[in-house]
């Protein structure tokens, strides 16, 4: 009972000082105002934005590059092993608060020597030793639920770079097979240029050989040819980079297997008509900063919880024999706490609890960003959407009337009623044009991408 008492008296005491220790901020993400533009909480992600959202391009070849980098990509293989490393350092928590045995024991000779009658004798004798002892750290602070969430915490960040980079790499494959059908597209444009500035060449130097037009009307023809000619190499460096591209994401020296001219993707699918505020919470940074002032906060706590004595439980056995006349046995038995106090350090420790609750206050502030910056990115990109679809539309329009313009002028000058000026000028419109919506298709490609990876798409 009185050891019982002695033990009850020794927590009761460690106790206390946890009373004085200092309230911290509390480490919970903080409500953030959003834009009306969100919509509520609840609902289910818009196809666009769900697991799986480039299937909307239709286009089976970025299912099989999407498939190939998540087996291949080397950035996504580390963040998977880094991910694995916290698990597994996760598992190993909580060690300083188990029991820790150990065991020992010593064999040696012993001499002895004594005077009886007045004659001295020496008895030597052969003496073996074994001893365990133990020691158990007592979690009167509650240390080791600490240590769980800190590492814990560790855990959610690589979870989230891991997500991170899984996200990026659908997106940038997206970006990437849509810069491929936009060089195909270039190419194509470049072509029907080409054959454009070859049927003008053959009308000037038919009209030419009858009189009807100066010599220069076929020397001009044959420049714009070769200028349309020198954009052809251009579309094909491009093509390439985009194989080139496609290749490293997928962890590929070259890409082998894939076409090489690959059709543009149609992004009309991918609408955005909606964007629930859920996507911000599922952004990886976002999902990093709550981990984060997860940690911090469990930081904070294992700070508040050194201004605690720390209670030890200490027992050892020992037991020697030795081979003397008549035998010797020996045991000893021993078993106690040991209390280590925060006295002469106090102001050390509550300095080290100070800097943890700004370290809390900072993480708090970097959620807080990254929710108010992720909002931010969504609607710019949201605006940059609208603002090119309707630049291409525009410029469809103005691609119309350019073509129309060209057969006109065409077939002015073909009938004698109009200069080569008028038809070069018509020609040089088209291409303009032609090059400007691919501009915008490129743009739009761009900005849809933007979209996906501020929603974290997937």
């Amino acid at each position: 009972m009185k050891r019982r008492g002695l033990f009850a008296a020794l927590a009761g005491a460690a106790l206390l000082p946890a009373c004085a220790a200092p309230r911290g901020p509390v480490a919970e993400p903080r409500a953030v105002a959003l834009p009306e533009a969100f919509a509520g909480r609840g609902g289910a992600l818009p196809p666009e934005m769900a697991p799986g959202w480039w299937r909307l391009a239709g286009c089976p070849m970025l299912d099989e590059l999407v498939v190939a980098a998540e087996a291949g990509n080397p950035g996504l293989a580390e963040a998977t092993a880094r991910l694995a490393e916290a698990r597994a350092l996760e598992g190993g928590v909580g060690q300083a608060f188990r029991p820790q045995p150990g065991i020992g024991g010593s064999l040696g000779r012993e001499s002895q020597s004594w005077n009886a009658a007045r004659r001295e004798r020496n008895q030597r004798s052969t003496v073996a030793t074994g001893r365990a002892e133990g020691a158990v750290e007592l979690d009167i602070a509650g240390r080791a639920a600490m240590e769980a969430r800190l590492a814990a915490a560790e855990t959610a960040l690589a979870t989230a770079d891991a997500e991170a980079a899984r996200r990026l790499l659908a997106v940038e494959l997206f970006r990437a097979r849509v810069a491929l059908g936009e060089a195909g597209q270039r190419g194509r444009v470049a072509e029907r240029a080409v054959t454009l500035h070859r049927r003008l060449l053959a009308l000037a130097e038919d009209r030419v050989r009858l009189g009807l037009a100066p010599e220069l009307d076929a020397a001009r023809a044959e420049t714009a040819l070769r200028r349309a000619e020198a954009r052809l190499p251009e579309a094909a460096a491009e093509a390439a980079r985009a194989r080139a591209t496609l290749a490293a994401l997928t962890g590929r020296a070259v890409l082998d297997g894939m076409p090489h001219d690959a059709p543009a993707l149609d992004l009309r699918a991918f609408r955005f008509a909606e964007v629930p505020a859920e996507v911000l919470r599922r952004r990886p940074d976002v999902q990093a900063a709550e981990a984060a002032l997860a940690r911090a906060g469990a930081a904070r706590d294992l700070a508040a919880a050194d201004l605690v004595p720390r209670v030890t439980l200490a027992g050892n056995l020992a037991v020697g024999a030795g081979l003397m006349a008549g035998g010797l046995t020996t045991a000893l038995a021993a078993l106690g706490p040991s209390v280590t106090l925060p006295v002469l350090d106090r102001d050390i420790r509550l300095a080290r609890v100070a800097a943890a609750d700004a370290v809390v206050e900072a993480a708090l502030a970097r959620h807080a960003g990254r929710v108010t910056e992720g909002a931010a990115e969504i609607r710019r990109g949201l605006a940059a959407v609208a603002a090119v679809r309707a630049e291409d539309a525009a410029l469809g329009r103005a691609q119309d009337a350019a073509r129309r313009a060209g057969q006109r002028a065409e077939a002015a000058y073909r009938a004698g009623l109009a200069d080569l000026s008028a038809t070069l000028d018509a020609a040089l419109a088209i291409s303009e044009i032609d090059l400007a919506r691919l501009a915008a298709g490129r743009a739009e490609g761009e900005a849809v991408a933007a979209v996906l990876t501020a929603a974290a798409a997937g």
